[in-house]
């Protein structure tokens, strides 16, 4: 999967790179203590904040947590199960996936 990531790009490689980001948050449970964001990379945590700019207009000035993020997380889930279901129309219908 990493391999194949790597030449991935646009909306794809965004919701890679978000999902993986997400994934790490999981052991994460109890936010009201600990920061989950602390435990990304600098990487991670820049591609969440760019990806959260760019589609949900979260200001990149803005630290990441989810006190900061809680009334985006219902249009971040809709927009990718959106999406999601696109790209499963598209691959079900042999159409090319594009970005």
């Amino acid at each position: 999967m990493v391999d194949i990531s790597n030449q991935l790009f646009g909306y794809v490689e965004y919701v890679y790179r978000f999902g993986c980001a997400f994934i790490h948050l999981s052991n994460s449970h109890n936010y009201t203590t600990i920061n989950p964001f602390n435990t990304l990379s600098e990487i991670e945590q820049l591609d969440v904040k760019h990806y959260l700019n760019q589609y949900h207009g979260f200001s990149e000035d803005n630290d990441l947590t989810v006190e900061n993020i809680a009334d985006l997380i219902p249009n971040i889930f809709e927009k990718i199960s959106g999406n999601m279901a696109c790209y499963f129309d598209e691959i079900l219908n042999n159409k090319m996936i594009t970005n």
